[in-house]
């Protein structure tokens, strides 16, 4: 499922970088249905209770009542290390109306979960989109978010692990690690899965009897590791990894970096996108989380210059029948049939003012200035009707025709020209684009571009734009 790569020290802080950095969900739209909500990930959001506390959760910031809807475009930033908040920017405003504290969206967007861990313990809050509290646990230890179910239900917590902790399983001392799982609705008190060694979340089932982990190997130089499945119903992990079908009587462990990964609508599949792996490629692993069958996707990479693979985005399209991997660095587009898993890629033209020398400056030296990464984030959205890709990298945004595959423009800001994360509004007409510490409006008809806002810490990700009641 995962790779590591082959690269000089500077690529090798990177790897760091993106270790730290969970992958997050991503935008479906219908054009069949009015284009007035941007879903994350999947539609069909399961019943949440509807009693709001009369005050926000202790630490999150909203703003007073208002009445209609308005459009919040949300985003995560970095203010310090291992500190991050999700923000809510109010577009008709510019005003910043939302600020939760290690906060995550849930798959079906319209709820908000944030840890906070003190005195030994982690208290796990369920807020609507105006900052108040929905639900709210508190769970022996220290735990930080890991992935939800599709459907948003279920949040699988990761335990946090203390370097001495880490230095001594790489060096073979015995070790076990408790797994989390919450019930986001709090009809059920949370579980806790006991598993011996270093494991990670990689993923939950709706029904919540599926549990997917990351078991990680003690080999600090190729970062190896297995799939595994824990069946919640009979409490046990099943002793084989998942692999594909044609691997079952020689598994092979695997190694890289998960970049950023989406749900099938059905909330059956869970594509997550892989790079710098030691295969030298990249690709998408497709989970079935009912299942526990396994696909390997390749995509087009680059064996000189393997860095240039975490220029790679992933971005369904609004029926969920295709999802495109893209990387602008690479010039490369890749669609994928989501019914049969066939592949097709092309190459982009590159336009007469892109320079390929700009690449190294723009992907390996911006982390060491305090950047969240040198790399993009969530950088891909296809329109409401399909029919256009737009991919964040060096020199502006591409727009890709998804029949074609070929680019029909690139949109260059009028400031620095690197965008490593895009959002699009639900009707279509404003792109969104961020850079570091900057995030810009784009008006697709008119041509225009526009600061929307200076951030004074580090963007990490654009998530959407919500229409909140």
């Amino acid at each position: 499922m995962k790779r590591l790569f082959h690269a000089s020290f500077l690529a090798l802080a990177l790897i760091g970088g993106l270790l730290l950095a969970g992958p997050f969900l991503r935008q479906v739209v219908s054009p069949t249905e009015p284009p007035i909500v941007l879903k994350l990930d999947v539609p069909g959001a399961r019943a949440v209770p509807a009693a709001l506390a009369p005050a926000p959760e202790s630490g999150t910031e909203s703003e007073p009542a208002r009445s209609g809807p308005a459009e919040i475009l949300f985003y995560e930033r970095r203010l310090y290390q291992d500190h991050t908040d999700l923000v809510g920017l109010d577009l008709a405003t510019g005003e910043e109306v939302l600020n939760v504290p290690n906060g995550q969206l849930t798959p079906d967007q319209d709820r908000m979960i944030s840890t906070e861990v003190s005195g030994g313990k982690t208290t796990v809050n369920v807020l609507d989109l105006h900052g108040h509290e929905l639900a709210s646990q508190t769970l022996e230890g220290g735990y930080f978010i890991g992935r939800t179910s599709p459907d948003g239900r279920w949040l699988g917590l990761n335990p946090n692990f203390s370097a001495s902790q880490l230095a001594g399983w790489q060096n073979g001392k015995q070790t076990s690690m408790q797994i989390a799982v919450v019930d986001t609705t709090a009809q059920e008190p949370p579980r806790y899965v006991r598993v011996p060694g270093y494991f990670l979340m990689d993923g939950l089932s709706n029904d919540g009897g599926r549990l997917y982990l990351i078991e990680n190997l003690p080999d600090p130089i190729t970062s190896r590791y297995w799939v595994r499945l824990y069946d919640m119903r009979t409490n046990t992990l099943i002793p084989d990894p998942v692999v594909e079908k044609g691997e079952l009587d020689n598994p092979q462990p695997m190694s890289g970096v998960g970049l950023d990964f989406v749900f099938s609508p059905d909330g059956e599949w869970q594509h997550t996108l892989y790079v710098l792996g030691q295969e030298g490629h990249p690709f998408i692993h497709a989970l079935s989380l009912s299942s526990a069958a396994a696909l390997c996707l390749d995509l087009p990479g680059d064996h000189q210059q393997p860095e240039l693979e975490t220029a790679y985005s992933i971005a369904l399209s609004p029926f969920g029948q295709r999802l495109y991997a893209v990387n602008t660095a690479l010039q490369t587009v890749t669609a994928i049939n989501m019914n049969d898993f066939t592949m097709r890629s092309g190459a982009l033209e590159e336009p007469a003012a892109y320079m390929p020398a700009r690449l190294a400056g723009w992907l390996l030296p911006v982390a060491s200035a305090g950047s969240p990464g040198a790399y993009v984030n969530n950088a891909a959205v296809v329109s409401p009707d399909g029919r256009t890709l737009y991919a964040g990298g060096p020199g502006g945004v591409w727009v890709i025709d998804t029949s074609s595959l070929k680019t029909r423009k690139v949109i260059r800001p009028g400031t620095d020209g690197d965008v490593v994360s895009l959002a699009l509004d639900p009707a279509g007409a404003r792109l969104f684009g961020a850079n570091y510490n900057l995030i810009q409006s784009f008006d697709l008809a008119a041509g225009r571009d526009s600061i929307l806002v200076k951030d004074p810490g580090s963007i990490i990700r654009l998530l959407g734009v919500i229409i909140r009641e």
